[in-house]
């Protein structure tokens, strides 16, 4: 969903056009949608911490989307 803004962000730009191709040969290493994201925080929940807080991988957050 694009946004109109009044700035103007070339670098925003520069990586969205290079990022693209990127991700879409290696989806699970440069980016994950929302969607995604938000079901593996969903499901994380219900599994019992070992620790305080963790730090996901992208290869992981699709996983535990998955589960």
């Amino acid at each position: 969903m694009q946004s109109k803004r009044d700035e103007i962000r070339p670098t925003e730009t520069f990586f969205k056009v290079v990022m693209k191709p990127l991700i879409w040969v290696a989806p699970k290493t440069y980016g994950i949608p929302a969607s995604t994201m938000a079901q593996a925080i969903l499901n994380k929940t219900l599994i019992p911490a070992t620790e305080k807080f963790e730090i996901l991988e992208n290869k992981t957050m699709h996983s535990a989307a998955a589960n």
